[in-house]
């Protein structure tokens, strides 16, 4: 693993997922990742299932929409593809503390995917503002018509 990797991961899961815990409200699912599995295929609650089931992952404690975030977006889980998600939330109109620090962290450990970050900053821009939409309510919608309704043919 790389340097930039370890201090990134470190940075998340030492320091910034436990102070994010203390100060933003919980973003949970009333669905366990066992009970997504049993959603219809294509809807949005079996794709996220099957992201967590293909990454080996369960939903992130505290954090369980951020993993509905990965799959409507399309960005994997590697740190560039969870930097390149930051920057289009920025794009996309959230300025909290934990999107500000990640987006400005990223530019300084990952300077050479600048312009992919430019890139999924001018996505978040021209998409719906996801901000304030409950995505625990869309999880029996089909992901694609998701898509095209909530992000622009994105």
């Amino acid at each position: 693993m790389k340097l930039t990797e370890l201090i990134i991961k470190h940075l998340t899961h030492s320091f910034g997922l436990p102070v994010l815990k203390l100060i933003v409200k919980p973003n949970l699912l009333s669905y366990s990742k066992q009970e997504l599995a049993s959603f219809p295929e294509g809807t949005l609650g079996k794709d996220v299932f099957e992201f967590l089931n293909t990454n080996q992952m369960n939903l992130l404690e505290y954090f369980e929409t951020h993993d509905v975030k990965h799959v409507l977006l399309n960005y994997g889980i590697s740190d560039v593809e969870e930097a390149k998600m930051q920057f289009f939330f920025l794009g996309n109109g959230t300025y909290s503390i934990p999107v500000l620090s990640a987006t400005t962290f990223c530019i300084f450990l990952l300077p050479t995917h600048i312009p992919e970050f430019i890139k999924a900053f001018k996505r978040g821009k021209k998409c719906h503002n996801l901000k304030d939409i409950k995505l625990q309510n869309y999880l029996f919608e089909k992901t694609s018509d998701l898509k095209l309704k909530l992000l622009n043919n994105y």
